[in-house]
């Protein structure tokens, strides 16, 4: 469907956009860490230690970045494409009471164990339905 189209460049964007901020807050903490492994023997332990927290915050604040940033790609994946999935299942719906099936089973995600060569492939028709060549 077209419209899957641009829900997936949106997501590829969003996607990207997290991936290049996860990235700079990476770099910035290397660079701490290795700051702080050149220096470290000329710190006083109250400045060391100081150091010490503020590396393991950035990297729990990295970990909480990566976490959050993930939960809300898929949120984003969900919303923008439970239209389409919806339209989808409207249109396969409306195929199988216009045709008079019993049944349709989507084989895309498994295969079933038989299936006659007489079954009907309602693709073509849900996607006459939808308008899509």
């Amino acid at each position: 469907m077209p419209e899957s189209d641009s829900a997936q460049a949106k997501i590829e964007q969003l996607q990207k956009s997290y991936e290049t901020q996860f990235e700079e807050m990476q770099v910035e903490l290397n660079n701490k860490y290795d700051s702080y492994l050149q220096n470290r023997n000329s710190y006083t332990d109250l400045i060391r230690q100081t150091k010490e927290a503020e590396i393991t915050e950035m990297q729990q604040r990295i970990q909480q970045f990566e976490s959050i940033a993930t939960q809300e790609l898929q949120t984003q994946r969900n919303e923008l494409l439970r239209p389409i999935i919806e339209k989808a299942n409207k249109a396969i719906k409306e195929v199988a009471e216009d045709n008079g099936f019993i049944y349709v089973f989507d084989i895309s995600k498994g295969n079933p164990i038989y299936f006659s060569e007489e079954s009907t492939d309602i693709l073509p028709l849900v996607k006459v339905k939808l308008g899509i060549q």
